[in-house]
């Protein structure tokens, strides 16, 4: 079942244990499209609506986002996979912010190569867990 909830002013839709980012919004009546993070998310895996449990998260981020802001998934410390579309020209610091001892995963649908032609800042991530990159993941 395809749960649909706003927190924060935020819009994301749930699907088992998958949090969707939206690809376009309406506003008066008017659709625009998403085409990036521009402020963090502020996910909070307590709330009810996500559930409790909530603690193998996964993240898809659609095709077509072009940046993720600083901070943005900041708030997902637990082991958590990132479904990032080979879109994405630039990535915040802090974005990434696994806890000690914590593996997260992106999982990239470009290649190596193009990961690394990412404008990423530095610390993109926190460097207290670990981030594993896989490619090509489709």
């Amino acid at each position: 079942m395809l749960n649909e909830f706003t927190t924060s002013n935020q819009q994301f839709a749930l699907l088992g244990s998958t949090i969707y980012l939206p690809t376009a919004v309406e506003i008066d009546g008017q659709t625009y499209p998403v085409t990036g993070i521009s402020q963090p998310l502020n996910i909070d895996v307590t709330d009810p609506l996500i559930g409790t449990n909530f603690y193998n998260n996964n993240v898809h981020v659609p095709d077509g986002y072009t940046y993720i802001c600083d901070g943005a998934f900041a708030s997902l410390t637990q082991r958590t996979t990132f479904n990032l579309p080979n879109s994405i020209q630039s990535i915040g610091s802090g974005v990434f912010m696994p806890a000690n001892r914590v593996t997260q995963t992106i999982n990239y649908a470009g290649s190596q190569s193009e990961w690394n032609a990412i404008d990423k800042a530095t610390n993109y991530e926190n460097g207290r867990g670990n981030i594993t990159i896989n490619y090509n993941v489709q």
